[in-house]
């Protein structure tokens, strides 16, 4: 067997605090906190209007100071912003679960915690089924090792998992929420809303009743396709039909005695309307709090008072050659730094007004991709002029990302900007929970 050993990762560029942006070494994601406060502040308010619970989802960014940010009641002693308020956190993986948990130096009960639990506890709820058995024994290690300051949940759809969770959270003796998850028309889990599943749906909520160290949540509803439906009638439509199924299964649960005490799910794109449908109260929008251009592309109705959220972050880039022809400009944002499941990424200039819902992103130029570490900006329209695209002075330009979620897991840092209007990054936050998806 060899001795050799795996040399460390290579280190990432060193940013020196305060740095103007052209001093930034490239690709990197840069993060405007101004915005981030203005978008937590307005859905806050927005959330009080509506009356229910907000638990924003933590796979949109992946980092532990923006998840403090989130669920923060009132100002701390060093900063004066007030917090988004919610109620509590979602966790699509344990890899974003973990370090939240790993730094519970930063939450308090009383300041982050959720007054509808006991002791004011922390409320993280894990969205997904804990099915394989080395997650399984990574949860209920994180649960048991936090149990006093943090309640974790997690979702089911089959009596099968739900019986594990009874047997190990027993043997453990440790707590564990569950909520039952229904399939409102995203088709990927869930148990299916129909007159042969709703006995089902009871006997899963009496299991965990009966349990003793399990508590009952209620249930997960949550439809994600129809939060990309750009027509907004059709999207309304969408919605509706998920909330009437969430309806069904509440409607069985309360008939049978077993009143779900959180009804959650709904996104960026439908937590105002299945707010108001009046099933859901509690959502779980993410994505707003940095947004994104496959969201900023949504239409709404006229009568729709859902508000507009900014966008927070951008992918800064620079130039690597102008040589090939007027109309292209080479950057070094390729497939490896910018997420293009979703879409590409789109061109904003390099003035200070890219805003709400990427109506400002400029048209007239259009990214392609050039390969793992290229990215081409080809400028349309009939007159050229590559230095609206470089930056006279800086040589660099601004992308917003297509899908924020995967875009956030391709980078290992955001750096932050702390003034409105600034272009000077003055530290640095861990995309903490980035990965496969352990």
């Amino acid at each position: 067997m060899s001795s050799l050993t795996s040399p460390p990762p290579c280190p990432l560029p060193p940013v020196p605090f305060p740095s103007p942006l052209p001093s930034v070494d490239t690709p990197s994601l840069i993060l405007s906190l101004p915005r981030v406060h203005a978008n937590l502040t307005l859905m806050r308010s927005t959330i009080a209007e509506l009356g229910v619970d907000l638990r924003p989802h933590v796979k949109t960014h992946k980092c532990v100071e923006l998840a403090e940010l989130c669920i923060r009641k009132q100002p701390l002693s060093d900063d004066p912003f007030p917090g988004g308020g919610a109620t509590g956190l979602c966790f699509q993986v344990l890899d974003e679960l973990q370090p939240c948990l790993d730094s519970i130096d930063m939450f308090s009960p009383l300041n982050h915690g959720n007054p509808k639990l006991p002791g004011n506890k922390l409320d993280f709820f894990l969205t997904s089924q804990v099915l394989h058995p080395p997650k399984l024994r990574r949860l209920f290690e994180l649960a048991s090792a936090h149990e006093e300051t943090t309640l974790i949940s997690v979702m089911v759809d089959a009596v099968s998992n739900l019986e594990t969770l009874a047997e190990l959270s027993a043997s453990h003796k440790t707590n564990l929420g569950v909520f039952v998850e229904v399939n409102v028309g995203q088709n990927r889990t869930g148990l299916p809303v129909t007159d042969d599943t709703l006995s089902t749906i009871v006997e899963m909520a009496e299991k965990i009743e009966k349990a003793p160290y399990l508590t009952y949540r209620g249930l997960h509803a949550y439809q994600g396709v129809l939060q990309h439906t750009r027509d907004s009638e059709l999207r309304a439509a969408e919605i509706k039909s998920a909330v009437d199924l969430a309806r069904t299964a509440r409607d069985a649960l309360a008939e049978a005695g077993l009143p779900p005490p959180v009804v959650t799910g709904a996104g960026t794109a439908s937590y105002h309307e299945e707010a108001r449908l009046g099933v859901h109260n509690e959502v779980q929008p993410g994505s707003f709090m940095l947004m994104d251009t496959d969201y900023g592309d949504n239409r709404k109705r006229a009568d729709d008072e859902a508000p507009d959220f900014q966008h927070a972050l951008w992918i800064h880039s620079s130039v690597m050659s102008t040589a090939m022809d007027e109309r292209k400009v080479i950057i070094d944002a390729g497939s490896k730094a910018v997420d293009l499941v979703s879409g590409v990424p789109s061109f904003t200039d390099q003035a200070d007004n890219w805003g709400m819902n990427g109506v400002r992103k400029d048209e007239s130029v259009e990214f392609s991709s050039g390969g793992d570490e290229h990215g081409i900006l080809t400028l349309k329209g009939g007159e050229y002029d590559q230095e609206k695209v470089v930056g006279a002075d800086s040589g660099t330009v601004r992308l917003l990302p297509r899908h924020i979620d995967p875009q956030m897991n391709m980078h290992d840092r955001i750096l932050v900007i702390e003034e409105e209007g600034s272009n000077v990054v003055t530290k640095a936050w861990n995309v903490h929970g980035r990965g496969p998806g352990f």
